[in-house]
C-alpha cells in the first residue's frame, strides 16, 4: 500500500492519476484531470 497523506498533492495526483490509468487498463492522464480536484 502507498501511502499518499504524506505526498504534496501534486505529486498525490500524479500517482493516483497513475495508478487510475493502470486499473482502467489506459494511460491517457487528460481523462483523469477531473478527479484531481
Amino acid at each position: 500500500v502507498i501511502h499518499l497523506a504524506g505526498l504534496p498533492n501534486p505529486v498525490r495526483m500524479e500517482v493516483f492519476r497513475g495508478l487510475w490509468a493502470e486499473q482502467c487498463g489506459f494511460s491517457r492522464p487528460e481523462l483523469a484531470d477531473g478527479w484531481s480536484t
